[in-house]
């Protein structure tokens, strides 16, 4: 004849079951947010990258950008330098894992240095070509789904660090990712962002190769 469970051990095998989940639980949330943090460092990369191989393809110029429909991260794709593939699919190349969500094809939630890339008006995109190029900013975890970033961004509170954790740029656990001209990938902390932003004797490196 089988042994029943009594009451006593009953709730002892329920202690045990919430002590080992209040251990596992934490430790998968954070290998998730792990996962999520290098997926959108990963997708950083990548962008960077297929920029840089149109660059060398055209005397160290990105694609340029206008305010209208023309954008860098339409071009990449329809000039093949990015598979039209991974548009539709949630492992889409510009969508970060914490960032809003696409409603469209061609939409970041990545931005490029406006210097390097928005011609508009009297601004003329810059070349590649620098003397400190690991200290010009090239990518970076954009504001909700901006494909340009401005010197204002980096000073703005509300798009590093205080709007929604979808929207802000500083959205993996109060740091984003940058890139750098010379490929490297940096991860700061928002508050460290700002500082360099709102640092007028990094203002002309940061920003101009």
């Amino acid at each position: 004849m089988k042994k029943k469970f009594s009451l006593i051990e009953l709730l002892v095998v329920i202690a045990i079951i919430g002590i080992l989940a209040s251990i596992i639980l934490p430790v998968l949330g954070n290998a998730r947010d792990s996962a999520i943090r290098t997926s959108c460092k990963n997708k950083l990369k990548q962008a960077t990258l297929a920029n840089f191989m149109y660059a060398d393809d055209n005397n160290q110029y990105v694609f340029p950008s206008t305010n209208g429909s023309i954008k860098w991260n339409k071009q990449l794709f329809e000039s093949g330098y990015l598979s039209k593939s991974g548009l539709k699919t949630d492992n889409h190349p510009f969508h970060c894992p914490s960032g809003v969500t696409f409603q469209w094809n061609y939409e970041t939630n990545y931005s490029m240095n406006k210097n390097l890339t928005l011609a508009s008006g009297s601004n003329v995109p810059k070349s590649l070509a620098s003397t400190h190029s690991s200290k010009t900013l090239f990518m970076i975890d954009g504001y909700n789904k901006s494909n340009v970033i401005w010197p204002a961004n980096l000073k703005d509170e509300n798009k590093v660090i205080k709007d929604t954790a979808t929207k802000r740029m500083a959205r993996h656990d109060g740091k984003l990712n940058i890139t750098y001209v010379d490929g490297h990938l940096e991860s700061l902390d928002g508050n460290q962002a700002l500082s360099i932003g709102n640092n007028s004797n990094n203002s002309s490196q940061l920003w101009t190769p």
